[in-house]
């Protein structure tokens, strides 16, 4: 009986791993590129003016849903609300208000990250700077 007894362990992680096929294993995935507001807006310049219209912004979003809401109930009603939405958030980033985003409107600067203060120490902390000093 002995000499089986290293096959116990052995097999009780086979039996573990049994359960797991070829197809329950993902793969990792891709990361694909990040693109830049730059190109994103170059994109969605359609007429390659150098701005993009409440068209070209929100017409392929608008058609989207279109197709996906075709013959369903209260489809018109959902899509005039998105496009009141759409319209809202395009008027809110045209701050010139003359009906276009420049790339300055569509992707304004970032503003840097504020550094996280240091967190307030709770009571029964150690302080590392005095672990010298304790009795």
């Amino acid at each position: 009986m002995k000499p089986y007894l290293h096959l116990i362990p052995l097999t009780a992680v086979f039996l573990s791993l049994s359960h797991l096929h070829a197809e329950d294993i993902k793969p990792e995935k891709v990361k694909k590129p990040k693109i830049t507001a730059e190109e994103k807006f170059a994109k969605l310049d359609a007429d390659s003016d150098g701005t993009i219209s409440a068209e070209e912004l929100n017409g392929e979003k608008l058609e989207k849903l279109r197709k996906k809401m075709e013959g369903k109930e209260g489809a018109e009603e959902k899509i005039a609300k998105m496009e009141e939405k759409l319209t809202a958030s395009f008027a809110k980033k045209d701050k010139d208000g003359n009906g276009t985003l420049s790339l300055a409107e569509y992707a304004p600067p970032k503003k840097p990250k504020k550094e996280k203060a240091a967190k307030k120490p709770k009571a029964g902390d150690v302080d590392p700077a005095n672990l010298n000093e304790m009795p």
